[in-house]
């Protein structure tokens, strides 16, 4: 089986790449295969549209806390709220958080998963430090237009959210 970690941001560059380690899996061995820099979205979109089987790890959120998505009054389904939010660009997506942020009083200004209040992540709203909002902005519009699924359904070519900071969750338990 092929196995994909990606390590993804908002911006490729040549100084920054979106980071895949290609691995196989035989049996119960995973082995660590080529490191490869991608500094743009294209090879990104590339390995999402490659034949299956395989399975990638990707360190972006996939979707929004659902208190947001109603809250904001965007479309309830995800391929409709990440087909919404595309819609926007880059500039109208940061425009809509700060706006919906703007009256909002501390503590419900950004909202979390239940996966990333478990994990200790922050929100997939927030725009600074590490812009995982705007990670989503770039990441879950590809994910969806490559058609690939996550693991709660049959698949091919498998998507599953790998922050570190789940991974070190597993081996606390």
């Amino acid at each position: 089986m092929k196995i994909i970690g990606i390590d993804f941001t908002s911006s490729p560059s040549r100084r920054k790449p979106i980071t895949a380690l290609h691995c196989t899996l035989e049996d119960d061995t995973l082995t660590a295969g080529k490191l490869e820099p991608w500094t743009d979205f294209s090879q990104f979109e590339q390995a999402l549209n490659q034949p299956g089987p395989w399975v990638a790890g990707i360190d972006f959120p996939f979707g929004q806390a659902r208190r947001f998505i109603e809250t904001i009054g965007w479309p309830d389904d995800w391929a409709g709220y990440v087909k919404h939010a595309s819609s926007l660009g880059r500039e109208g997506f940061r425009k809509a958080l700060d706006e919906y942020r703007a009256d909002r009083r501390d503590g419900d200004k950004e909202h979390r998963r239940a996966t990333d209040k478990a994990a200790g992540l922050i929100s997939p709203q927030k725009l600074f430090g590490v812009p995982v909002g705007l990670m989503f902005f770039e990441g879950a519009p590809r994910l969806r237009q490559a058609g690939v699924t996550e693991p709660r359904r049959v698949w091919l070519r498998l998507i599953c959210l790998s922050y570190a900071a789940i991974s070190d969750l597993s081996r606390a338990a």
